[in-house]
């Protein structure tokens, strides 16, 4: 019973963090839930920072340590003693965007949208609507399995470790049972996030081709597909 209680209390906070910076103009899908944090894409800084902040401080607070690199797709094992923090460490308190339109004979038909919230403590929210009205919400716990070197971001230090694999414990409705998937997660700059969908070997190759990819033609909103999915961070209303 404890156990259930202490599941639908994450739930709950889930939801009413992603929804606590909906506007209250009552415009339903004009208005979005927007970020609490802005992620770093420094491994060795795990805390971003506000919306609405600059850049300026993050740079001074990263520091000048440098950390460990290695080659492109290269695991990194997840608990390291060099300081080094995870993707999903680095992901707390953000909220992500993503909309598809779908046309008929040249009409817009439907406007599908997602928002996905991470919080602090590795459970993930998914809420979804279709032409501004809810269409459901999911909830999942999420432990990172594998890290795995990037391309360094231009300009900025300590970038190369912005790609993960995560297992994703989605809470099923009826009871205390989990239903266990794989994601993986790939922050190409703070402002884009693509998850990549699949099994744990597929999840990997997909998501070592997505890297090389944006690497070698430096397109990092080329990619969304059935199995590739690019959100922006939500820093404005819609």
């Amino acid at each position: 019973m404890k156990k259930s209680l202490l599941i639908l209390s994450v739930c709950a906070g889930l939801l009413a963090a992603s929804c606590s910076n909906v506007s209250s103009s009552g415009t339903g899908g004009g208005d979005k839930p927007l970020t609490e944090n802005i992620p770093s894409v420094n491994k060795m800084v795990r805390d971003g920072r506000p919306l609405g902040r600059s850049a300026v401080s993050v740079q001074t607070a990263a520091g000048t340590s440098t950390g460990t690199t290695g080659d492109l797709g290269e695991v990194i094992p997840v608990h390291k003693e060099n300081g080094e923090y995870t993707l999903l460490e680095r992901l707390y308190n953000t909220t992500w965007y993503r909309s598809e339109e779908e046309y008929d004979d040249g009409r817009l038909e439907e406007i599908e949208e997602e928002f996905v919230y991470f919080n602090e403590n590795s459970w993930i929210s998914k809420r979804e609507y279709e032409n501004g009205r809810p269409d459901g919400a999911d909830y999942a716990r999420i432990d990172c399995l594998k890290s795995f070197r990037t391309p360094q971001i231009v300009g900025k230090e300590n970038t190369d470790a912005n790609a993960c694999i995560v297992k994703n414990m989605e809470k099923e409705d009826d009871d205390d049972d989990f239903d266990v998937e794989f994601e993986g997660y790939y922050l190409a700059d703070e402002n884009t996030l693509y998850i990549v969908d699949g099994d744990d070997g597929h999840i990997a190759e997909r998501l070592n081709w997505l890297i090389h990819q944006i690497e070698s033609e430096g397109n990092i909103r080329g990619y969304d597909d059935d199995d590739i999915k690019r959100y922006i961070l939500s820093t404005r209303r819609g």
